[in-house]
């Protein structure tokens, strides 16, 4: 299609006028969609080209003393963070073994690497450990030695047979005394790691368990069939804490007892003023004290048993009143042997 150009106006020969700005759009938009396209290219040229340096350059660095590959930089503040215990040289292998465990269990929480866990875990011996260590070791083992070569020394020191033994004992004559379950549950769970020839298989400390218990928590738990040695534990404690229970309500009930059989003081508690025991005697009708009665003074009878219906006045020996009742008095001497005036 042949273009003319007039007056600043691009027309087709089909006679359709097309101004220079409309022009100019078409070639933006072009270009524009060309753009677009060869950028993604570029950039994903770009990236690749980077990330090739880079590598080269990573490859191109020498690798630390004792050719060990570049790791993240770990430091001994990452592992005290954990807050893993100190040993002292403690020859009981419980103990001993505890110790391993934690420190173990602090590696795995910060990501000790392997090639540390030597250097940082000596850190921690103290007194007769750190001297254990520093002659028991030399100093081509202490800088090549891994941790399971360090563990193997570890228990040849402190884990000795003789203790082993000892524990053995002691796990097979425990019994529960004045410990409750709790505490008990704790020492049989501790010995029973060091004597697996009496506790490998479930069936074992179940039946081993069950022995040391007191009776009644015994014969409780011999009712029943557990699946695991947790459950007995569980079930153990369960019924310990019930006889608790049941003993702080017996002792509340005795505490408590009734006025009414509460037993009076008897007014001859005390053997001397028993009438029989001579301390305190009545008089007869001549007003001589008398083992007997209180009513006629004969003995052989009290006055609740006296036959004698006539009361006996011990002033003038006349019947019919008392004494404090008397009409008559005496001699105030009482050397007239007590006849009236």
């Amino acid at each position: 299609m042949a273009i003319t150009r007039r007056n600043n106006t691009v027309e087709p020969e089909t006679g359709a006028g097309i101004t220079t700005e409309q022009i100019r759009e078409m070639i933006a938009a072009e270009v524009a969609h060309a753009i677009g396209e060869a950028i993604p290219k570029i950039i994903t040229a770009i990236r690749d080209e980077v990330v090739v340096l880079m590598e080269e350059r990573i490859a191109a660095i020498p690798p630390p003393a004792g050719g060990h590959p570049r790791t993240r930089e770990f430091q001994y503040r990452d592992l005290s963070a954990c807050a893993p215990l100190e040993f002292k040289g403690d020859p009981n292998p419980i103990i001993s073994m505890r110790w391993i465990s934690y420190i173990e269990c602090a590696f795995l929480t910060s990501g000790c690497p392997d090639n540390l866990k030597v250097r940082f875990a000596v850190n921690l011996l103290r007194d007769g450990a750190k001297d254990w260590y520093a002659t028991a070791l030399t100093l081509a083992e202490r800088t090549t030695m891994t941790w399971e070569e360090f563990v193997t020394r570890f228990r040849a020191e402190y884990v000795l047979p003789v203790e082993m033994d000892r524990i053995a004992k002691e796990f097979l004559e425990l019994t529960q005394t004045t410990d409750t379950v709790k505490e008990m549950n704790r020492k049989f769970t501790e010995m029973a790691l060091f004597c697996p020839q009496y506790a490998a298989l479930e069936d074992m400390k179940i039946s081993r368990y069950k022995d040391m218990l007191r009776t009644e928590i015994r014969e409780f738990v011999r009712t029943f069939q557990y699946a695991s040695l947790t459950a007995m534990m569980e079930a153990a404690r369960r019924w310990e804490l019930e006889l608790e229970t049941q003993a702080k309500k017996g002792k509340a009930t005795q505490a408590v007892t009734p006025i009414s059989v509460v037993p009076k003081k008897s007014r001859f508690t005390d053997s001397r003023l028993s009438p029989r025991s001579g301390g305190f005697k009545p008089r007869d009708v001549s007003g001589k004290r008398t083992d007997g009665c209180f009513k006629c003074g004969q003995a052989g009878h009290f006055s609740r048993d006296c036959k004698v219906s006539l009361m006996v006045c011990l002033n003038c020996k006349q019947t019919g009143h008392v004494k404090a009742n008397c009409p008559n008095t005496r001699v105030a001497d009482g050397r007239d042997g007590g006849s009236p005036r």
